[in-house]
This record gives structure tokens, C-alpha cells and sequence, in this order.
């Protein structure tokens, strides 16, 4: 099939209600959807959030970008997986992972799509190191962003009232207010509940060392991207003074990045976002890697995905052979719209099953996208 148009629409939805973490703040969800069309009547759907401090991309860089780069697109024949990578195989693309993701999700899904197949069995089916590993159903954790007493108390208390398995709770670098924060979400949730923590790169190792007795009296299993993303050295030293896994996600963004932290151990997690991780064929090699050096993976999401990614999400957990923590499709529990009529947010327990419909398996609402828009571009 020949691609004869796409549509780029950069949209902004309202959050139900206001996240907060130690990067950023939160009341809108700004995305960019991408729409190809083909030949044959086929609509394929991706999206991308880009993130400057994980990527160094912006929302404004990567419309500018794709006004550039999806001309060359159009009339492109693609038949296979091997298509797609050489048609999204130019240095254009290089360190544009949040770019990458949304176009050759949409690409993946018109392929499926025409094959009659759900994504994940498409991909299973095409691509030597894609194995369906479970068919659910899925377990998705919850989260607790930022707040105070009150916010964090009333959090806990909607995460142990709707069974999560795991919850992974938001600090930041304020001691008294992080001690608090972690006080309170055990106090709340049971010893059998597993209870993560997120700095989003706000510590030091001061401060690390400061915490590191509280995240033991706590039970605290995980701790993502406690440094900045580039101090690898400080998470070593952190390994020797508290007992917990240590869950890269701004550091990982590549498959070198991944294939370098398997072999000097530097963490103990891996988290895998499709934007920053430049899409479904990077995050399988990022499995393959986990797989082979038996590393458990975090499959994350940013906040406010569409369920163009919440879809997504759901058949790369299929795909995941060593999957530990699954995080996303909090669709209609953040959203206050979403581009499609049916709804594929998790239910009690976080509970999902696994989407078996062709392509990413939801009908994107064209309308309702356009609607959201903020800027299109068509070509």
C-alpha cells in the first residue's frame, strides 16, 4: 500500500486533575497525534509526547520538524516492518525518539490493520524478537503525584480502595515533606501492597543519604531516576547504602544507553516509554536486551497519553518477557476527553485485557481529534 496522506494535529486536553512531580507541573495533556492515509482506504493512528528534559524535544521543535521530514513520506510503498525502517531510516531521525514514535506507530498500526491482526500478534508474527510472552489479563500500578498531607492521604486512600498491586508515589527534595509523604502512603496502604518511589531526577547524594533509612522503615522496592540522568556514578553509590532497586528512566532513551546499563549493571530496572524510547521497534530491542541479561522492566507512560499510546501500551505488554511494573491508560481517570468512543482505561485492581482488535485495536475518533487541535498541519 502507497501512503498518500498524513496529518499532524498538535492537541491540548484539560487534566481532570492537576499532576505534580519534581520536573514539572501539569494541568493540560499536550500531545501530538499523527494520522497516515493510505491507498487503500486504511487510516493508521500514532502519538507522541515529547519531553524536553528526557529527549531534548519540544512540542514546537517536533511540529517544525515534522512539516520538514513527512513530505518525504507520501507515496512511500509499505508493505512490511523492513519498509518501515527504511523509510524512518535517515539521520533526519537521529536523536529524535519522540518524533520516531508517533509516525511509525501509525505506520505499525495501518500494517496490522490491513493484515486483519491485533498489533502485538502482527508483531509477533513479523519481527524475530517479538514474542507474545502473555495474553493478560494485565495488571496496571497506580501513582500519587506531588501534594500535601490531605492530597497525599486522600491519594492513598483511592489507590488502597482500588486494590493496586503497586503504587509508586512522587517525592521530590524536601525531607520533612518526603518523610511525610512516605509516612503517610504506608501508614495507608498494606505491607503487601509493593511501593515505589519517583524523584524525576531531584536528588543528590546528600540527600540520597538522608532518605535512604526512611525508604527502608517504609518498605520502599524501587527507586526511579533518583539523579540527574547523566551522574550514572552516584547510582552505584546509592546501591551500597539503601536496598533498593534502582529504575532508570531519563537515562535510558537509546538502545545503546540500554545495552551499556545490562552490562555494567548500573541499574536495576529498566523503564520503557514509547516516546522517549523512539517507538515499538526500539522498545523490543530494549526487551530483547532485558530478556537476555534477565532485567525486569518498568513499561511506563507519560502523563496524559491519548488511548492512541494507552493502546500501544497494552500490546507491548504482551510482548514483554521479563515485565515487572506496568503503568498507563489512566485514560478517563485523568483526561477530561480522549479521541475515541470506547473506553480501554483499567478497572478495579488495575486490571486490563489484553486488546484484540486490528491494528492498535481502538476507532479513533477523526472529529474528535480535530476538535482537540491546537495546530494541524496536512500534507
Amino acid at each position: 500500500m502507497k501512503l498518500r496522506k498524513v496529518s499532524v494535529y498538535r492537541i491540548k486536553i484539560p487534566l481532570r486533575h492537576k499532576f505534580k512531580h519534581a520536573s514539572a507541573q501539569r494541568v493540560f495533556a499536550e500531545n501530538i497525534i499523527v494520522r497516515i492515509d493510505s491507498d487503500n482506504g486504511i487510516s493508521g493512528w500514532g502519538e507522541t509526547i515529547p519531553r524536553e528534559y528526557v529527549t531534548g524535544e519540544t512540542l514546537d521543535g517536533t511540529m517544525t520538524f515534522y512539516n520538514r521530514f513527512i513530505p518525504q513520506l507520501i507515496g512511500a510503498d509499505i508493505r512490511s516492518v523492513d519498509d518501515i525502517k527504511s523509510v524512518l531510516s535517515g539521520s533526519e531521525l537521529n536523536g529524535r525518539n519522540c518524533a520516531r514514535c508517533a509516525i511509525e506507530l501509525a505506520l505499525l498500526d495501518l500494517l496490522a490493520k490491513e493484515s486483519g491482526q491485533p498489533l502485538y500478534r502482527y508483531l509477533a508474527d513479523n519481527i524475530s524478537n517479538a514474542k507474545v510472552f502473555s495474553e493478560g489479563p494485565f495488571f496496571y500500578g497506580g501513582a500519587i503525584g506531588l501534594g500535601d498531607g490531605i492530597k497525599t492521604v486522600v491519594s492513598a486512600l483511592k489507590m488502597l480502595l482500588f486494590g493496586f498491586k503497586h503504587v509508586k508515589l512522587k517525592l521530590e527534595k524536601n525531607l520533612p515533606a518526603d518523610i511525610k509523604r512516605l509516612k503517610l502512603t504506608r501508614l495507608i496502604l498494606s505491607r503487601q501492597t509493593g511501593l515505589r518511589v519517583d524523584a524525576n531526577e531531584a536528588w543528590d547524594m546528600d540527600y540520597a543519604k538522608n532518605i535512604a533509612p526512611y525508604l527502608d522503615k517504609y518498605k520502599v522496592c524501587g527507586v526511579e531516576q533518583p539523579f540527574m540522568k547523566d551522574m550514572l556514578e552516584l547510582n552505584n553509590q546509592f546501591k551500597k547504602i539503601a536496598d533498593v532497586k534502582i529504575i532508570f528512566d531519563e537515562s535510558l532513551c537509546t538502545i545503546e544507553q540500554a545495552k551499556q546499563f545490562a552490562t555494567d549493571k548500573t541499574c536495576d530496572v529498566f523503564c520503557v516509554k514509547l516516546p522517549k524510547t523512539g517507538g515499538v521497534l526500539n522498545a523490543l530491542e530494549i526487551f530483547d536486551i532485558a530478556r537476555k541479561e534477565n532485567i525486569p522492566v518498568q513499561l511506563s507512560c507519560q502523563v496524559g497519553e491519548t488511548a492512541i499510546l494507552s493502546a500501544a501500551g497494552r500490546h507491548m505488554a504482551a510482548l514483554c518477557p521479563t515485565l515487572k511494573y506496568l503503568e498507563g491508560s489512566f485514560d478517563k481517570f485523568l483526561l477530561a476527553q480522549n479521541v475515541c468512543g470506547e473506553d480501554i482505561t483499567f478497572g478495579f485492581k488495575g486490571k486490563a485485557d489484553l486488546i484484540r482488535k486490528s491494528g492498535i485495536g481502538i476507532d479513533v475518533d477523526p472529529q474528535k481529534v480535530k476538535c482537540l487541535a491546537v495546530e494541524t498541519i496536512q500534507i
